[in-house]
């Protein structure tokens, strides 16, 4: 071939690539399973005595125990705190049978109640009582009167973070043979999104998809991170609910890495999310409500 005609076509090259990575993005979305339940876990409602969604209009959101509010006879942030904990004495230490050496080549998949109420009714329970929870990961739930303080933990377990998701916080859940880059990866994208998160090692985590992100009513499972699917996850579906935007910073520390700091660009109040990335994406609207 002449140099002359291989000169002019190598701007031809740019943007076959460009398409190639377009199209990659683009599958990346297209094979994402979104999964929208159109009413609330039945289970979850018979647990609180309702015998349909119908019901929850009528029903008040019970703050029997007052929030935040540190009591040596119901919660203190100290006492019988390994109730709460999982599967044995250290949920936080990968088991030498569940490393994983590959990071599985499988898409996300997410699950989000199409339509959670403000007023659902979420009791504080007092470290007297269990609160249990189904198989899996939950995304709302009975929790604890203190809630964490934001950032980073060793182990906090779903009763103290899911009052952290009923503030509007984003939870960053990992199994704990998650790999390693993957892990920095998403952290990375949490701390410079929103001041309101919390991440936690947590053996409910499938370890197909060994990384999750918990909003109000919804739950992100990956394998691997992408930076405009995390984004737009949480630009949809942070600071929700009826307490989202309280910007009170929580009591309990137990096990405390980090607390977090407010992304460049934004404030403790989260009041833009994602500074980094201020540009709208194709992926934007995949989480909305």
């Amino acid at each position: 071939m002449p140099l002359l005609e291989v000169m002019h076509s190598r701007p031809a090259v740019p943007v076959l690539l460009c398409a190639g990575l377009a199209l990659g993005a683009l599958s990346v979305r297209l094979a994402l399973p979104v999964h929208y339940h159109p009413q609330y876990d039945k289970a979850y409602l018979r647990h609180l005595h309702i015998r349909s969604a119908g019901q929850l209009p009528s029903v008040a959101h019970r703050h029997e125990v007052l929030m935040g509010v540190s009591d040596p006879s119901c919660d203190d942030g100290r006492t019988n705190l390994t109730r709460d904990w999982e599967e044995g004495a250290r949920p936080y230490v990968c088991p030498a049978e569940q490393r994983l050496s590959v990071v599985p080549p499988i898409p996300g998949r997410v699950d989000c109640q199409r339509r959670l109420p403000d007023d659902i009714p979420l009791a504080h329970v007092c470290m007297n009582a269990s609160i249990e929870y189904g198989a899996g990961v939950p995304t709302y739930g009975h929790h604890r009167p203190l809630w964490p303080v934001y950032g980073s933990y060793r182990y906090l377990p779903p009763q103290r973070w899911l009052h952290s998701v009923e503030h509007g916080a984003v939870v960053l859940l990992h199994h704990p043979c998650v790999e390693p880059n993957q892990l920095r990866q998403l952290r990375s994208l949490v701390l410079r999104c929103i001041f309101k998160h919390v991440v936690t090692p947590s053996l409910r985590v499938d370890r197909q998809r060994p990384l999750v992100l918990i909003a109000h009513g919804c739950a992100f499972q990956m394998a691997r991170v992408s930076t405009e699917l995390v984004v737009a996850f949480i630009r949809a579906r942070a600071l929700h609910g009826k307490e989202g935007r309280l910007a009170k910073q929580g009591q309990f520390q137990d096990q405390l890495l980090r607390a977090a700091a407010a992304p460049p660009g934004s404030d403790v109040t989260d009041s833009v999310l994602c500074p980094f990335y201020p540009n709208p994406t194709a992926s934007d609207s995949l989480f909305a409500e």
